[in-house]
């Protein structure tokens, strides 16, 4: 089978990085080498680059890893900062950029938004990660039920034989 180390609330400002080097110790006594991160890799009170740099602090500590993928946490959006302009809050073609563009060898997406998908071509897996910690302009339900039909017409286009996965940070409820 496919096998990959599962990580997420990190929250780097109060772990002391301890987190990656769990996951080091796990990439060197197995053959895993894919690493799945759940969400929130910093706290949501960060400027931009603030928040960028929190988050290359984290892919520093991940440069061993050869497959990473990035879900977007409720925490990774870094809106919790009073008086704070809007320009500094994270686009998701922002964060995109930073987080899930990493791997762009291994992941199918090209809208640049923070939910993709990947495949496992020789087992059959096909991988989703949908996000659950959008701070987006249109109606949340509305921005769910998006991702849920783009999930559903690239599940449809596959046989019977393939497996899925689904990775998301906070569960959501469609309307």
């Amino acid at each position: 089978g496919d096998s990959f180390v599962f990580i997420t609330d990190t929250h780097v400002e109060s772990n002391a990085l301890v987190s990656p080097m769990l996951i080091a110790n796990i990439l060197k006594k197995t053959s895993v080498d894919k690493v799945v991160h759940g969400g929130d890799i910093f706290q949501s009170d960060y400027t931009k680059s603030g928040a960028i740099a929190k988050m290359f602090s984290w892919f520093a500590q991940m440069h061993d890893v050869r497959r990473y993928y990035q879900v977007r946490g409720n925490h990774d959006i870094n809106d919790s900062i009073d008086g704070v302009s809007s320009t500094e809050y994270l686009t998701d073609s922002e964060y995109y950029g930073v987080c899930v563009k990493r791997s762009a060898d291994y992941i199918e997406n090209d809208n640049c938004l923070p939910y993709y998908y990947f495949d496992n071509t020789v087992q059959k897996i096909r991988y989703f990660v949908l996000d659950t910690g959008s701070r987006t302009t249109e109606n949340v339900s509305t921005y769910f039920n998006t991702q849920l039909s783009w999930m559903e017409n690239l599940i449809d286009a596959l046989d019977d034989t393939w497996g899925i996965v689904v990775f998301l940070h906070i569960m959501f409820v469609p309307k």
